[in-house]
């Protein structure tokens, strides 16, 4: 590589700027650029890592994402766009997923996994739901178990019940409730009932611990 005679003194120890760059001749064509890149999560625009003490202890990712979060030390987790956008403390919350858990200001111990889970809960907690829109409804329900897609997803309350299965308990209105297989309890209207099975007790309205 031919370099010119001013090469060496501009890379002198003494003379040599750092950061020049030279062209495949050997030619001095100019100063680097500084890298200004993000040196914390909180410096990249849809990312919040905050905490009162100043180590992370809630952390959002996705555009809304932990949007009114009051920077304490709340222990969210939330992925996903406006995941977790309403929380203002609240505690403890897990919401993976677009719009999941959205509407919670300060419920506590909620794990929403998929689009809209949990989109709803305003009050109660330590509610799980695993698959898109399950609990979707669900105001203030807590202790409710709920996966598949659209499992539980237009209940209010729920409380203590288990839904598994695509759109099990789906229109269910009660509390206390175990329900297996696709479509189980899926309108169901009472109290403490077990089904098992594909669309087992499917439209039930009346009994109690069928």
């Amino acid at each position: 590589m031919a370099l010119d005679k001013n090469f060496y003194i501009r890379r002198g120890l003494s003379v040599g700027t750092a950061g020049e760059v030279i062209d495949s001749s050997g030619n001095w064509v100019g100063n680097a650029i500084g890298g200004g890149g993000a040196t914390s999560l909180n410096d990249l625009s849809d990312v919040i890592a905050d905490s009162a003490s100043g180590t992370s202890l809630s952390l959002g990712i996705g555009s809304g994402a932990l949007a009114n979060d009051d920077a304490s030390n709340n222990n969210h987790i939330a992925i996903g766009y406006n995941a977790l956008n309403a929380s203002t403390q609240g505690f403890a919350n897990i919401a993976i997923g677009n719009n999941s858990l959205c509407t919670t200001t300060n419920s506590q111990n909620n794990i929403g996994i998929g689009n809209s889970t949990l989109a709803n809960v305003v009050g109660g907690g330590k509610n799980i739901a695993i698959g898109s829109s399950a609990g979707n409804d669900i105001t203030s329900g807590s202790g409710a178990v709920l996966i598949g897609e659209q499992a539980g997803s237009n209940g209010t309350s729920l409380s203590n019940s288990i839904f598994i299965g695509c759109m099990a308990g789906r229109q269910s209105t009660s509390f206390s409730e175990l329900g297996i297989g696709q479509c189980a309890l899926y309108s169901n209207k009472c109290p403490q009932q077990l089904a098992v099975g594909r669309r087992a007790l499917k439209c039930n309205t009346t009994g109690l611990c069928n």
